[in-house]
């Protein structure tokens, strides 16, 4: 890792200061991290981090949409609320 760098997340950045040690979140992704600390665990896992084609492609979605949510102007805020609000986990298995 370069000088300068921790693998800390960035407190100051958090909206939820107790995000890291409130096990309420435990099953919530990662956040406030940076892109060595993210290149360092997926490593660690012995995986890697995506590509930029490989990221844009997972968030265009099956059918390729130019937006990944809200049709073709901004994304729509409900539906993304809706989305954020959820576990990561509930994504995965499909739970509306």
């Amino acid at each position: 890792m370069p000088a300068g760098y921790t693998h800390k997340p960035w407190h100051e950045r958090l909206r939820i200061p107790s995000y890291y040690d409130d096990p309420a979140y435990d099953n919530h992704p990662a956040i406030a991290v940076n892109w060595w600390s993210s290149y360092a665990f997926a490593r660690f896992e012995g995986k890697r981090l995506p590509t930029s084609l490989e990221w844009e492609a997972a968030a265009r979605g099956a059918d390729g949409a130019a937006v990944p949510l809200g049709g073709p102007g901004r994304p729509d805020r409900r539906e993304l609320r809706r989305l954020l609000e959820r576990p990561p986990a509930d994504h995965v298995r499909g739970v509306a």
